[in-house]
């Protein structure tokens, strides 16, 4: 379904919509195909569905991401192919490779859980230097802990990045995912653009069905991420990058 931003356009209020954990479930993938080809699709590598589903959305026109996982904090579980604080480099590499080998459609990245990763200097300056090998690939800070240094250490890297300003589904059921919707609706009037994540629950996949048809009337434009992604600064960047702390 092509996006028209008519009224919207006019306003210069913009939103991206990442759909998340996707690749497991084939139901809530061919919902996700159906969505606005504007909204972005995550897919966990290593999953079932991701690589045929992911080419067919390519197709399609929805820019997709490899959706990383990463350590969170010991209270959760994490995924069997997490990236963990303390990995060999060498290690981290190499899953990243895997990952976008894949996912070859994939325009960018954002970290699944991630919260004890991101938040550790050493684990995300191993990440981004792999990363930036891969050139072109973005990054979306999912930002599952305020203690992130994702973002921050993307754009150090030379590494175009966003973050995650509203999870319309933190909390789970039809009333908690509309009030998320809101929440989104007022963080983008209040900033002119705002980027959210939400997950293939069904209670969300009816919300996207129904209210992103609405957004054009609201004046907002539905967008890819990388319409609203931080570009790096080159000489702040090699400056920065010469002085990150050295990796073992």
């Amino acid at each position: 379904m092509a996006f028209t931003a008519t009224t919207a356009s006019a306003h210069g209020l913009r939103v991206a919509v990442i759909l998340d954990d996707l690749g497991e479930q084939y139901s809530a993938g061919e919902r996700a195909l159906q969505l606005d080809d504007a909204v972005a699709l995550a897919f966990l590598p290593g999953s079932r569905h991701a690589a045929a589903q992911s080419a067919r959305a390519a197709a399609q026109g929805h820019e997709i991401l490899v959706h990383m996982p990463m350590e969170p904090q010991a209270q959760a579980r994490a995924h069997p192919q997490a990236l963990r604080t303390g990995s060999d480099t060498a290690l981290i590499a190499r899953r990243l490779r895997q990952a976008v080998t894949e996912l070859p459609h994939a325009s960018g990245i954002n970290n699944h859980q991630g919260s004890r990763f991101t938040a550790d200097t050493a684990s995300v300056n191993a990440f981004m230097t792999a990363l930036r090998a891969q050139r072109g690939l973005y990054f979306l800070d999912s930002r599952t802990t305020a203690a992130s240094r994702a973002f921050d250490g993307a754009l150090a890297h030379g590494i175009a990045a966003g973050k995650r300003d509203v999870f319309i589904d933190h909390e789970r059921g039809a009333d908690a995912v509309s009030a998320g919707w809101q929440r989104l609706l007022r963080t983008v009037r209040r900033q002119g653009s705002a980027i959210a994540i939400v997950h293939p629950y069904p209670e969300s996949l009816e919300l996207l069905e129904r209210e992103l048809p609405r957004l054009a009337a609201q004046g907002i434009a539905l967008v890819p991420p990388s319409r609203l992604l931080q570009q790096p600064d080159a000489l702040s960047a090699r400056a920065t990058s010469s002085t990150l702390p050295a990796l073992h």
